[in-house]
């Protein structure tokens, strides 16, 4: 458990990494995306029982969302491979593809943005482990009302940043070239996208529950 929680956490890090593209530089950047890949590959490997319940009918609501989500990131994660290295200048200059780099960087762009939303989705659908082991531990009432408003505070700003940063448009390709603020430290831009990741993964965590409890009800 605990390998596969550092392996998590390194592939977080890096995922974010990834996405400071323009602060790191290409040559970096490709090095983040290779070891991004194989944190990836090694994550898949050390929850391949997931592979086997994928085409089960008894899944949950919750678990069906986590397969179809699982599923579009491994798609995702085959196009922005293939497009990474068809531009890759550094590493793997030999597969580059020039005739192809506009529509290459394109697909990368927008795979890039949507692996990031859907990673921290992906976290926000298993964090009900991580609150269990914080209901567990703190019993003082002031010390939970204390972490419901700093837990509301990320959201908010993370909300705010998100907006900030423009990720629905990169998603979308209605701005097809990334804008940094390059006033911005790599690690102020590092904080901000890291409390994006994590705000989206709280505001996944809430809306699930928020339908669990209703389907409790109404049975």
């Amino acid at each position: 458990m605990k390998k596969k929680w550092c392996i998590d956490i390194f592939m977080s890090l890096f995922l974010i990494l990834a996405m400071l593209y323009m602060h790191l530089g290409e040559y970096i950047h490709e090095w983040v995306g290779v070891l991004l890949f194989l944190l990836f590959f090694i994550h898949h490997v050390l929850n391949k029982y997931w592979f086997k319940t994928v085409l089960s009918k008894k899944q949950s609501m919750k678990l069906r969302i986590r397969s179809f989500i699982n599923c579009l990131l491994c798609l995702l994660l085959i196009l922005t491979l293939i497009s990474g290295v068809g531009m890759s200048y550094y590493l793997f200059p030999f597969m580059n593809i020039p005739t192809l780099t506009s529509l290459f960087r394109e697909i990368h762009l927008a795979c890039g943005y949507w692996i990031f939303v859907l990673s921290a989705i992906h976290l926000g659908l298993h964090l009900d482990i991580f609150v269990r082991r914080v209901k567990n531990k703190v019993n003082d009432k002031r010390v939970k009302g204390t972490l419901i408003v700093l837990t509301g505070c990320i959201c908010l700003y993370g909300m705010y940043l998100f907006i900030k940063n423009r990720i629905c448009l990169y998603m979308f390709l209605i701005h097809k070239f990334v804008y940094f603020d390059y006033r911005q430290t790599l690690l102020s831009i590092f904080s901000e996208y890291t409390l994006i990741f994590i705000s989206i993964a709280i505001v996944t965590y809430f809306v699930v529950r928020k339908i669990e409890i209703k389907k409790e009800k109404s049975q």
